[in-house]
């Protein structure tokens, strides 16, 4: 049961100028000032399903803590309006500017992001952007790189594939090539359209430039005190090398946006919780 100063969720639609997005609004502690507001990024496909409820749950302390925290559907996703398949990243960057646009009309204070993997990506994204000015940027077991991640999604059509229709990985056709020719592909119930692909393939954050952002990066590795993969460790070297300073947390707990059944990880609630503190 909510405190009596926690506010409920507010339900809306956000009108953009390419349809409506479905937002979910936690407004901050009554009877104290708002130390801040932060937008959730979700993502992509079924991870966000499997992750709405940690996000609530994440959603609703820091709303206890003071903060407003919203989190919205991307055109093509959850319950905005638009299809997966006519979506691009240009099209997501916008929908994040006018949450952010929107949250800072309503609170008049500073905000932040955080994004769970694709939704991180686009965090970093809308980060660099001398355009976009946050506070902090929170990121939850981000990718990186758009064509690492679309490859590994990939997979799941070839063994969908190989599942139902008993083929060979030899000759089942590779969706790059199904793509490329111009074909819209489905994967695990989610049509992928040739322009989704291309403009996920081009991002790597590894090049990118932050400038004096806040960066916390949250990762949940698969053996307890697991350390960073050697491929995400050239990528903070990179970003290191070139003046940005990242806070790293290494988080015990489930991998939520794998699960098969719906769980959560109060650890990773906690230690984002303890990246807003203010005391």
């Amino acid at each position: 049961m909510l405190s009596p100063a926690v506010s409920p969720a507010e339900s809306f639609f956000l009108e953009t100028s390419s349809g409506y997005r479905f937002c979910l609004y936690f407004p901050p502690k009554k009877d104290q000032p708002c130390l801040g507001g932060i937008v959730y990024i979700h993502p992509f496909a079924e991870e966000m399903n499997k992750s709405r409820k940690m996000a609530a749950m994440q959603a609703r302390r820091l709303a206890a803590s003071g903060y407003g925290v919203l989190l919205i559907d991307l055109f093509g996703c959850g319950d905005s309006s638009g299809e997966l398949k006519d979506a691009n990243w240009s099209l997501w960057k916008a929908d994040v500017q006018n949450a952010i646009d929107w949250m800072r009309a309503r609170l008049k204070t500073p905000i932040s992001l955080w994004g769970l993997r694709l939704g991180a990506l686009l965090a970093l994204d809308l980060a660099q952007s001398t355009e976009t000015t946050v506070e902090k940027v929170v990121l939850w077991q981000p990718v990186l790189q758009g064509t690492g991640f679309l490859s590994q999604f990939f997979r799941l059509r070839l063994a969908g594939d190989m599942l139902i229709e008993k083929i060979s990985p030899l000759t089942a056709p590779p969706v790059r090539t199904l793509l490329d020719q111009g074909q819209i592909v489905e994967i695990a119930g989610y049509e992928i359209s040739p322009a989704l692909a291309a403009s996920i393939d081009t991002l790597d954050a590894s090049e990118w430039h932050f400038g004096a952002s806040d960066l916390h990066w949250l990762e949940c590795p698969s053996e307890n005190n697991a350390a960073l993969p050697f491929a995400r460790q050239k990528v903070l070297a990179r970003w290191m090398e070139r003046g940005t300073q990242v806070n790293i947390q290494m988080v015990t707990g489930s991998a939520f946006w794998l699960s098969q059944e719906t769980t959560t990880n109060t650890d990773l609630v906690d230690a984002t919780a303890g990246i807003f503190h203010r005391p």
